[in-house]
């Protein structure tokens, strides 16, 4: 059934339809053509029709309204829990299936790439492969592989592979600092800016005050795409084994999390790059020293300074700092012979959160100190935007690789980061931690 607004995009449709039948006929000052005519009215029918459908799609869902209202519920949780319980039932290795057997989708699969298609569409996007959910990852169940081991003897003994030991890997940062992520987006995002300029001045009892105004300007986001390419042996592809299929799911979600950190924390700006904190202009500096300096107490509470003198502290602000900062200020004291260090025990500093990552530059140059000095950032991590376009493009390449039974998974997403105050963050460049 469909939603009262879907219906009244339709209407919307047919009677944008039925203008363009009028206003050619003005252009060339005439009569409708006989075509025209038929046309015209049978649009007046569907839209009686129409009309109608809008009617009880508004009843139902006014009547849906005071249901959920009765049962506790938010309108839309049980199209939410639907959409959970699709997700569950998602398959990445069947929709990879459907790429080796000539594309066809079936099931949860085929309803989600439609409509993950329509919100390519909206976001001026083409979706060159298969478009799958974000979080499409699913069971972790134990699992085995058995395969030829050698000759000699070796190929009558079968081999049981156990879980991958995975490489060791940064853990996603932002989201845990608070950066506010955008889903579900489509087509270009503009955030209008108050850039003030409205002042008040005392004047005298009769003089005339100068009329001053605001300046407005506007910052936005675009769809920039982020993309990963996994390869994947086709007897495992064959196989789909519960966990190959979680791991291959995790490993491409993990990947494209780490590269959006990355870019957050310190992205150049430069080609499809978004631009990162580190680098956007207007943010607070912190100076270490010409050649870089070891971080002190006067550095902290300066970062701090800064953010509260230009009014941008929030209630939830904290520090972001690499593991060899850390390290540092767990080992320096406030001052010589004070009894606190820079980062207590609780892995605070000056009483705010501290979050730790090697996404944190520590390979900085600073005068004389190549490749040595660390960043560290302080400020409102609310005001990093994360937009996600929500879909994932998913293309198999079965050709390239057959020879070796290998086939290639290219997944594309659509993300865009934008600093919306640099005014919120206080950033040091050149802290020697050694």
């Amino acid at each position: 059934m469909k939603t009262s607004k879907q219906l009244k995009e339709q209407r919307a449709s047919l009677v944008t339809e039925q203008q363009g039948f009028v206003t050619l006929a003005k252009s060339e000052k005439r009569e409708f053509t006989p075509e025209e005519e038929t046309r015209f009215d049978a649009i007046q029918e569907e839209l009686k029709t129409l009309d109608a459908q809008i009617k009880r799609a508004e009843a139902a869902e006014a009547l849906e309204l005071r249901l959920a209202a009765t049962n506790g519920e938010t309108v839309g949780e049980s199209e939410q829990k639907e959409k959970r319980k699709m997700l569950k039932d998602y398959s990445l290795h069947r929709a990879l299936r459907s790429q080796l057997q000539g594309g066809k989708l079936e099931g949860v699969e085929a309803e989600y790439d439609q409509e993950m298609r329509a919100a390519a569409k909206a976001a001026g996007v083409a979706i060159q492969g298969v478009a799958i959910p974000n979080g499409a990852e699913k069971r972790d169940t134990a699992q085995t592989v058995t395969q030829d081991a050698g000759a000699y003897g070796a190929n009558l003994v079968g081999t049981q592979t156990m879980g991958i030991i995975d490489q060791l890997r940064p853990k996603p940062i932002l989201e845990q600092m608070g950066a506010t992520y955008l889903r579900g987006l489509t087509g270009k995002v503009e955030f209008p800016t108050n850039d003030g300029g409205i002042v008040a001045t005392w004047e005298g009892e009769r003089d005339t005050v100068a009329p001053t105004k605001n300046a407005y300007g506007k910052i936005s986001m675009d769809p920039k795409r982020l993309s990963a390419t996994v390869q994947v042996s086709l007897q495992n592809l064959i196989q789909s084994t519960p966990n190959l299929e979680a791991m291959t799911a995790s490993d491409i979600r993990l990947a494209t999390q780490l590269a959006i950190d990355i870019a957050g924390i310190n992205g150049s700006g430069v080609g499809n790059v978004p631009l990162g904190i580190l680098n956007a202009p207007g943010t607070f500096a912190v100076v270490g020293g010409t050649d870089g300096a070891a971080p002190t107490w006067a550095n902290v509470v300066g970062m701090e300074t800064g953010i509260y003198n230009v009014n941008a502290e929030a209630a939830n602000m904290g520090y972001l700092i690499n593991p060899v900062t850390k390290g540092k200020l767990k080992t320096t004291k406030h001052e010589a012979g004070d009894l606190g260090y820079l980062m207590t025990p609780a892995n605070e500093i000056n009483g705010y959160k501290v979050g730790v990552s090697t996404l944190v530059p520590s390979d900085l140059d600073k005068g004389t100190s190549v490749g040595v000095c660390s960043a560290a950032i302080f400020g409102n991590f609310a005001d990093l935007l994360i937009g996600e376009w929500g879909f994932y493009d998913m293309v198999v390449d079965n050709i390239t690789g057959k020879k070796a039974g290998i086939i290639e998974i290219t997944v594309n997403q659509f993300i865009d980061i934008l600093v919306k105050r640099a005014k919120s963050f206080a950033v040091v460049k050149d802290w020697l931690t050694a």
